[in-house]
């Protein structure tokens, strides 16, 4: 659902998803009262699943999750407490927050009690596929297939057995641009509102500069182990200091000249460790 879409109007809703339903279009009045990526989304499923039949998700084996988890502790690490934070915010609201992979995989959520029971009573829980081809037109799929963040909300889901339910999500990239996975908030349609975009958006945000952050220093880690190889090849004696006279650099051959410890040098003054002529 867009923005400017609110306040949700679900008996039009529901009316257009009927016509859709029925014919497999909607006239020109009711596509401009539908958001077109959830339009797309129907036309995607129309031809492959029944909307009115019990929605029959394939989770992940209980074999693999563990497998799957210790491959993405990376992702679940650094969206937890982003998650539990939001939970905090949003508590009593009977909704839920979760973090996927790239596949639309359930791996983490949190939420009330009553929320996490139905989540798990849908099929939906830890290890559910969240995907378009899983389970209809939902905020998550349309999230991972435009690469953007989405809303859908009560009638807008294609299978009429979440029509009670809104949800709205968010990709997450890395450092190239490739979605490794989403974040999103799910729960029941009269607490749908046009900030859980912008709130779903900003998470996935913050977890994408985590995301780059932590790159950015194991790219400056190897780039520095690079360099003290080239150092401790070369045949002349190397010492490097910053402008405020602290040792940053001696390799092993500048030590033996020196008589310095190339260990316990670094950070030092250099007049602390040796005196210059």
């Amino acid at each position: 659902m867009r923005p400017f879409d609110f306040p949700v109007d679900t008996q039009t809703l529901s009316d257009i998803w009927q016509t859709f339903i029925n014919t497999g279009r909607i006239t020109s009045a009711q596509r401009d009262a539908l958001d077109p990526n959830v339009l797309l989304s129907w036309q995607r499923c129309f031809s492959r699943l029944n909307p009115r039949a019990k929605p029959r998700l394939s989770p992940i084996s209980s074999e693999a999750l563990p497998s799957l988890l210790r491959t993405q502790n990376d992702l679940i690490t650094m969206a937890t407490p982003i998650i539990e934070d939001i939970h905090q915010f949003i508590a009593g609201s009977e909704c839920i927050v979760f973090i996927t992979d790239g596949s639309g995989c359930n791996l983490y959520m949190v939420g009330d009690d009553g929320a996490l029971d139905m989540v798990e009573a849908l099929g939906r829980g830890q290890g559910a596929y969240w995907s378009e081809g899983q389970m209809g037109t939902n905020a998550l799929g349309i999230a991972l297939l435009s690469a953007m963040p989405a809303q859908v909300v009560g009638p807008e889901h294609y299978y009429d057995a979440y029509h009670h339910l809104f949800d709205s999500a968010a990709p997450i990239h890395n450092v190239q641009g490739r979605i490794l996975g989403a974040i999103g908030i799910c729960g029941p349609v009269e607490g749908a509102n046009p900030h859980t975009s912008a709130l779903v958006m900003s998470a996935a945000l913050a977890i994408g500069n985590q995301i780059q952050a932590a790159w950015s220093l194991q790219e400056a880690n190897h780039r520095l182990s690079e360099v003290n190889a080239v150092l401790a090849a070369i045949s002349e004696g190397v010492l490097a200091w910053n402008c405020e006279g602290e040792i940053h650099q001696v390799n092993e051959r500048a030590s033996t000249i020196l008589g310095i410890n190339p260990v316990t040098s670094l950070g030092h003054q250099i007049d602390d460790v040796l005196a210059l002529p």
